[in-house]
């Protein structure tokens, strides 16, 4: 819905849970409803290397194992969430990690999974690990 015509400040959020790597360009443009548009303001938002970077090793792997987690090219300091599903699609766990300063995270995982194929999500990538 519109605001009409009005002097009071709106704010907007956007949130693209699947930016390009390198420059991504965001725009507001405002319609009217006699069809005229104008363009408010452009933004950039650079991504250094998005998800491209995430391993799982090794895999696969004994129960009662760990494993080691890397992601890179993340964003600074930023919560990510970590979810360990089955093959039935069951939430075994969730972890919450935060990245570095440099937007990386590494560390040990517990696989206290029986045996089985599972599925690691991490925003929108999906890694699999065979437990044996």
């Amino acid at each position: 819905d519109g605001h009409g015509t009005t002097n009071q400040s709106h704010t907007y959020q956007l949130r693209d849970d699947a930016p390009e790597k390198g420059s991504n360009y965001y725009r507001l443009v405002q319609h009217d409803i006699d069809h005229n548009s104008e363009i408010i303001k452009t933004i950039v938002a650079e991504v250094r290397d998005g998800l491209s970077a995430i391993s799982l090793f090794p895999n696969p792997v004994r129960t009662d194992t760990e494993v080691t987690l890397v992601m890179n090219g993340l964003r600074p300091k930023a919560e990510q969430e970590v979810q360990v599903i089955d093959i039935q699609g069951r939430i075994h766990t969730i972890l919450r990690i935060t990245t570095d300063e440099s937007g990386s995270f590494r560390g040990q995982l517990k696989t206290d999974l029986t045996q089985g194929l599972y599925v690691i999500k991490i925003n929108a990538s999906i890694l699999k690990l065979v437990v044996y």
